[in-house]
C-alpha cells in the first residue's frame, strides 16, 4: 500500500484534502462554461493524479463514472485515488467492480487492492479469501506483492484469532481542543502537566509567500494539562516552528532540555522531503535549531522521526530514513552519540525492518522495550504498533501489541507516559474527525491501563468515546432509491403502510427487467454497456444505500442511548412523470416508508424516542422536504410513453430517491446544569437555497445569539467546498446580542444538486457546530 505514515502522508495528505476543496473550482473556471465533457473531466483528474491531489483527481473521475461506468480504466484509477486518500472502503467497491469486468487483466493488481481494502476496514474473511487467489495465481513472481499477499494471509488468521482476545484498556479519543478536522500526532506527555504534539493548521499567509502552500503548515503545539481538560494548544516555540517550513515529530531527552524534530520543505507538489534537527533550551528559551550532519541526513533523502536514548556512555538516535541500504521502502535505523558526535547509521535489522515501511520508532526505559509500527508485519491492518526486546545490534522478533490499541486502520506514534500506564498514540480510525472521507485524517488517542476494562466491541475501542455525529456525517447525503411510482402506485395518499426495506426488496427483483428494457432496441456493444449501467447501479448506489441505513441506524440509536436529542432531514424527489401535486405527494409516501423503517427498526426499538410525554420531550425528530420533481435533472425524459428513458434508465432511476441530508444532536449529558456558560442559538441549522440559476450567487443571513453568560467567540468557519463564502465577524459576541453572518453560495463550477456544510469553531463546550447547507443549480 501506498501509505508511507511518515510527514508526507500525514502532512501531505491532509494538505491536499484541503487545498483541492479550494483549487479544484479555480481550475475549473479557466473553462469556457459549466458544460463539461468527459474528455474535460478525464485531463483534470489525471493532472490531478500526477500532483499528487488525490482527493481531487477523485472528484473528476468519479464524475466521469457517474456519466459512463464501462471505462475500467477511469474505475481503476478512481480506486488508486480513493486508496491513497484513504478512503478504503470506496477503493474496495470499485477495485472489486474492475476485477470482476477485467476480462482481459488490463488491471492484475485490482484483485490485490480490494484485498488490501477489505483488510483495512476489518473484513478478514473476505480478503483472506481474494488474497489466497490473487497469491496462487503469481505466487512464482516472487516481488513484492506476491510477496505481501503471502504475509496478509498470515495477517487475517492472525487477526480474526486475536480481535476478540482484546487487552484491557480504556482508550480515549481528544476532544476537539486538541484534535481538528486535519491532521494530529505525535503527542509526547512531559511530566503530568504538558503535551506536546504536531499539527497540521490553518496559519496566516504571508504575502512573501505563494498563498496555496502558506495556508497549511505544520507545527508543534504544546497543551496545559489539568484535571479534567487540556488548555488550548499554543506554538510550542517560535524559534522551532519556522514560517513557510513543516516543524513535526518532536522527541526530547529526558530532562527535557534538548530536543529532537523534523524541518520538511516540499519538493514538488506531491511530495516533501524531511531533514532531523535538534534545539537546546537555555535560559528560559530554545536556541536556534541545528541541522544533524551529513550521516544523518543523507542528501537525496528523507530522515525523519528522530527518538533520543540515553545510556550511561553512550546515547543513541533512532530515526527513519528511505536511504539506500535499507530492508525495504521506509526503515528504522540508528547511530551512537558519544561526546555530542553522531557516528555512522546503522539499520535496525531484519526483526525490525521489512520489505514494507517502519516508523515512529519509540523506546521504553523501564522495561527496555522498543516499539514501533510497521505496514507488513502481522497486524490487524495498515500501520500496526509493535514492541521488541534486546538490543541496539540484536533485537527479537517484533510482537503486535494487541487490539484495540492496533485496530484495522493506521495506528502509530505510540508512546508511553511516566507513570508506565498511560500514553498516547496516533490513528486514523473511524471516529476521528476529518474533512472528506472517514478515515482521510489522523487524530490524538489516549489509552490508559490503570481502571482496565474487559474489552467487548470488536470492531474499535475499549469505551464509548467516538463523535458519533461525526461518524453519521460521512454518510451523508445518505440516498436512497425508489422503482417508479413506489411505492403504492397510482394514489395521491401522502402516506403509506410499507417498510422501504420491503420496497427495496421488490425494487432489487426487478433488475433483469430494467436490463432487459433499458437495452431493448441497441446491439453490439451500445447494448452491453446499456446492461452495465443497470448492473452498476443496482450493485453499487441501491445496494450500498440500504448497507448505509442500516448503519445509519445502528449510530442513532447509540446516539439515543447517550440522552442526545436528534433531529433528522430529509428530502423527497421524483421523475418529472406525471403532475407536480402528484409528485409531490409521491415524495412524502417515500419519506413515509423510510419513516416506518425507523418505526419497526429492532422492533421498535426507536418508537420511545419518537414519542414524547407530558414529562419527557420527544428525543428524536424527523424533519421533512418533499421536493418532487422540481430539481429532477434536466436530460431525464418526461415522457410517459418513452418507458426505456422515463423509467428504465440509469438517469431516472437516481431521479427517483429520497436522501437523509441533515443530522443534528444535542446531548443532554453536556446542555444541562449548570454547563451554560457559553451556549448559542442559531436562526437556522439548515439553509436551503432551493434553486439558483448558474452564474448568480444565492445568499442567506445565518443569525448566531449568544444564550450563555460568557463572551462568544467564534474563531473559524470552513467551508466543506469552495462554492460557499462567508464573511467571518470580527470580536466577540456579548451575552444576550446576537451577530448575522453572511453566507453566498456561488454557482461556478457546480451544476445540479449540492449538499454542503460549513463548520463553525466557537468556545463552547463542544467547540464545533455544523451548518448543512442545500441548493439545486439549474441552468438559465
Amino acid at each position: 500500500m501506498n501509505i508511507f505514515g511518515d510527514d508526507e502522508s500525514i502532512i501531505m495528505t491532509a494538505k491536499k484534502t484541503i487545498i483541492s476543496i479550494l483549487v479544484l473550482s479555480c481550475f475549473a473556471i479557466l473553462k469556457p462554461g459549466f458544460s463539461q465533457i468527459i474528455k474535460d473531466d478525464i485531463n483534470m483528474a489525471d493532472e490531478a493524479f500526477k500532483d499528487g491531489d488525490y482527493y481531487g483527481a477523485s472528484i473528476y473521475y468519479y464524475k466521469v463514472l457517474l456519466k459512463d461506468t464501462s471505462k475500467l480504466n477511469i474505475a481503476y484509477k478512481y480506486a488508486e485515488s480513493c486508496r491513497l486518500f484513504n478512503n478504503y472502503s470506496e477503493a474496495a467497491i470499485w477495485y472489486a467492480y474492475v476485477t470482476g469486468k477485467d476480462e482481459k487483466e488490463k488491471f492484475p493488481l485490482s484483485i490485490f487492492y480490494n484485498a488490501l481494502m477489505l483488510k483495512d476496514i476489518g473484513r478478514y474473511p473476505e480478503a483472506k479469501e481474494i488474497f489466497t487467489k490473487y497469491y496462487s495465481k503469481h505466487r512464482l513472481d516472487r516481488d513484492y506483492f506476491s510477496k505481501k499477499a503471502n504475509v496478509e494471509i498470515e495477517a487475517c488468521d492472525f487477526a480474526v484469532n486475536n480481535l476478540n482476545d482484546s487487552i484491557k484498556v480504556n482508550i480515549e479519543h481528544l476532544s476537539h481542543e486538541i484534535n481538528s478536522p486535519y491532521s494530529e500526532f505525535g503527542a509526547v506527555q512531559l511530566k503530568d502537566s504538558l503535551l506536546v504534539f504536531s499539527s497540521l493548521r490553518y496559519v496566516v499567509s504571508d504575502e512573501s509567500v505563494p498563498m496555496v502552500p502558506d495556508l497549511f503548515q505544520s507545527k508543534v503545539y504544546s497543551s496545559i494539562i489539568n484535571e479534567t481538560e487540556y488548555k488550548t494548544p499554543e506554538s510550542f516555540s517560535r524559534v522551532l516552528n519556522e514560517t513557510g517550513v513543516h516543524t513535526a515529530n518532536i522527541s526530547f531527552t529526558r530532562d527535557h532540555k534538548t530536543a529532537y524534530f523534523t524541518k520538511c520543505q516540499a519538493i514538488d507538489f506531491s511530495g516533501l522531503r524531511c531533514e532531523i534537527y535538534r534545539s537546546t533550551y537555555k535560559e528560559g528559551i530554545w536556541e536556534k535549531p541545528e541541522k544533524l550532519n551529513n550521516m544523518i541526513n543523507m542528501h537525496g533523502y528523507t530522515s525523519t522521526h528522530p527518538f533520543i536514548v540515553e545510556g550511561e556512555n553512550d546515547d543513541v538516535l533512532y530515526f527513519v530514513s528511505d536511504r539506500p541500504g535499507g530492508q525495504g521502502n521506509l526503515d528504522i535505523w540508528y547511530s551512537r552519540i558519544r561526546r555530542g558526535k553522531f557516528y555512522s547509521p546503522f539499520n535496525a535489522g531484519r526483526n525490525v525492518n521489512t520489505p514494507g515501511n517502519e516508523i515512529t520508532p519509540f523506546y521504553h526505559y523501564k522495561t527496555s522495550t522498543f516499539y514501533f509500527s510497521s505496514d507488513w508485519q502481522i497486524g490487524f491492518g495498515g500501520f500496526d504498533v509493535f514492541r521488541s526486546s534486546g538490543g541496539q545490534r540484536k533485537r527479537n522478533a517484533a510482537e503486535n501489541i494487541g487490539h484495540p490499541l492496533n485496530s484495522s486502520y493506521n495506528d502509530l506514534y505510540f508512546t508511553i507516559n511516566s507513570d508506565d500506564s498511560t500514553g498516547y498514540f496516533t490513528s486514523n480510525r473511524p471516529g476521528s474527525f476529518f474533512i472528506k472521507g472517514e478515515t482521510c485524517c489522523n487524530d490524538l488517542y489516549f489509552y490508559d491501563r490503570r481502571n482496565r476494562i474487559e474489552v467487548k466491541d470488536s470492531v474499535l475501542l475499549s469505551i464509548d468515546t467516538t463523535d458519533i455525529e461525526q461518524t453519521i456525517r460521512q454518510l451523508l447525503p445518505l440516498t436512497l432509491y425508489f422503482h417508479n411510482d413506489e411505492p403504492d402506485p397510482r394514489t395521491t395518499k401522502t402516506t403509506t403502510n410499507k417498510n422501504y426495506e420491503n420496497a427495496l426488496s421488490n425494487y432489487f427483483s426487478l433488475k433483469n427487467k430494467y436490463k432487459k428494457e433499458y437495452s431493448q432496441g441497441l446491439t453490439g456493444e451500445e447494448k452491453l454497456k446499456a446492461q452495465q449501467d443497470i448492473e452498476a447501479f443496482f450493485e453499487n448506489e441501491l445496494s450500498h444505500g440500504f448497507s448505509d441505513l442500516n448503519e445509519f441506524a445502528r449510530l442513532l440509536l447509540k446516539d439515543l442511548r447517550k440522552g442526545s436529542q436528534v433531529k433528522i432531514t430529509v428530502k423527497g424527489y421524483t421523475s418529472p412523470l406525471n403532475t407536480k401535486e402528484y409528485n409531490i405527494n409521491l415524495a412524502k409516501r417515500r419519506i413515509s416508508s423510510l419513516k416506518n423503517f425507523i418505526y419497526e427498526y429492532n422492533k421498535g426499538i426507536f418508537n420511545k424516542y419518537l414519542s414524547s410525554t407530558d414529562n419527557v420531550e420527544a428525543m428524536l425528530e424527523i424533519h421533512e422536504v418533499p421536493i418532487g420533481e422540481e430539481q429532477a435533472a434536466a436530460e431525464v425524459s418526461d415522457n410517459p410513453n418513452d418507458k426505456r428513458n422515463a423509467v428504465y434508465s440509469r438517469a431516472a432511476a437516481l431521479e427517483r430517491r429520497i436522501q437523509i441530508i441533515m443530522y443534528s444532536s444535542d446531548n443532554n449529558n453536556v446542555h444541562t446544569g449548570n454547563d451554560k456558560t457559553t451556549e448559542i442559538k442559531l436562526n437556522e441549522d439548515f439553509i436551503d437555497f432551493g434553486n439558483v440559476v448558474y452564474g448568480e450567487q444565492a445568499s442567506f443571513s445565518l443569525q448566531i445569539t449568544n444564550i450563555g453568560v460568557n463572551d462568544l467567540i467564534i474563531s473559524n468557519i470552513e467551508p466543506s467546498c469552495g462554492c460557499t463564502i462567508f464573511e467571518l465577524p470580527e470580536g466577540p459576541v456579548q451575552p444576550g446580542n446576537s451577530i448575522d453572518i453572511k453566507v453566498y453560495f456561488d454557482t461556478h463550477d457546480t451544476m445540479g444538486e449540492q449538499n454542503e456544510f460549513l463548520t463553525i469553531y466557537l468556545n463552547t463546550k463542544d467547540g464545533v457546530k455544523n451548518i448543512f447547507i442545500s441548493a439545486n443549480v439549474i441552468e438559465k
